[in-house]
């Protein structure tokens, strides 16, 4: 946190060493990665309220903001002959989509990122709400790929055993009705 004096308040101080340190792994001693400590509370500051939040993801999703985008493009084609298709004419359109595809791309992102958080925290707690289920599950993204693989074959291994059983055993075992 000495690195960066002008931070602002101290729980922004504390994030950023926090994620600084998570991403760093180790103490921050280079100049791009007090960028990067520095970078994530100002962004936060200076993005939280539109990217952070559901507002942008809901706003840029609504029919009207389709039916807006659509129009400007109308608007664009329409005055093509006024500006005889001239290379600034196609400059315009083209700077100005390719601004708002790399804005959106970093819009996706973070609303899917919200999503998967919110998705796998409602699982976690689902584990972790019913006794019969393997409270070892919860939290169960963050490990290794080869021990994430080892359960899922064990997974896949109880799953062919209960086929196997219904298709034995017949409908009957399966009951919708409960």
């Amino acid at each position: 946190a000495a690195l960066i004096p002008d931070l602002g308040d101290a729980a922004h101080r504390e994030a950023a060493v926090r994620i600084g340190t998570s991403v760093l792994g180790g103490v921050v001693t280079s100049g791009m990665a007090a960028l990067a400590l520095v970078g994530q509370p100002l962004l936060v500051a200076w993005v939280g309220p539109v990217a952070r939040g559901a507002l942008a993801a809901h706003v840029t999703g609504l029919p009207s903001t389709f039916l807006f985008a659509l129009s400007i493009i109308v608007v664009w084609g329409i005055t093509g002959p006024m500006f005889s298709y001239s290379d600034t004419w196609q400059l315009i359109i083209n700077t100005g989509t390719t601004v708002i595809t790399f804005l959106m791309v970093f819009l996706i992102q973070n609303a899917q990122n919200r999503d998967s958080a919110a998705i796998q925290i409602k699982l976690d707690e689902l584990i972790r709400a019913i006794e019969a289920a393997h409270d070892s599950l919860i939290d169960l993204e963050e490990l290794e790929e080869e021990e994430l693989e080892a359960i899922r074959k064990k997974y896949e291994k109880i799953a062919a055993a209960a086929r196997t059983k219904l298709r034995t055993n017949g409908m009957d075992e399966f009951n919708l009705e409960q």
